[in-house]
């Protein structure tokens, strides 16, 4: 799942740092609080084979991708059932919206007669799934955005 996920993290920004370095359910909002545990329990359900290789547990890596399928079914829930304020609304639509695009494409993927097929799917799938609405979430929330990731192949 292509998203950034993590623990509460610490907020950045800019000049030196004020306040207390905690940060967890005693000093976030209910919105702070609500959005990585939807998303951190979400990927707990969803754990990786073992297998380095899809060729190597082609059935290992088909159930993975259902696993995926299921816990973006239910990250998808857990983001519209919560009262995001209006100024998160419009990112969360947007995470729902590539959830929404990229659970059929895992669900082809689990149930592919070859790793070829597989990857094609996974591939497609993994595609959807962009870091960008996410990020924007989470700085709308006043959450620590990861640092752009640097492609290795450019």
């Amino acid at each position: 799942m292509g998203r950034p996920r993590g623990e509460l993290p610490v907020r950045q920004g800019p000049g030196p740092l004020k306040g207390s370095l905690r940060q967890d359910e005693t000093t976030l909002d209910e919105h702070q609080v609500a959005y990585p545990k939807v998303v951190n329990t979400c990927d707990a359900k969803a754990e990786a084979p073992e297998a380095e290789y899809v060729e190597d547990d082609l059935d290992a890596y088909k159930q993975w991708a259902e696993d995926v399928r299921a816990a973006l079914d239910e990250e998808a829930r857990l983001l519209r059932a919560h009262e995001w304020p209006a100024e998160v609304k419009q990112h969360v639509a947007a995470i729902d919206a590539e959830i929404a695009a990229a659970r059929p494409l895992w669900a082809k993927a689990a149930k592919a007669k070859d790793a070829d097929l597989y990857d094609d799917h996974y591939e497609a799938a993994e595609d959807l799934s962009g870091n960008e609405a996410a990020v924007k979430a989470r700085a709308a929330l006043d959450l620590a955005t990861p640092a752009p990731a640097v492609n290795a192949e450019a």
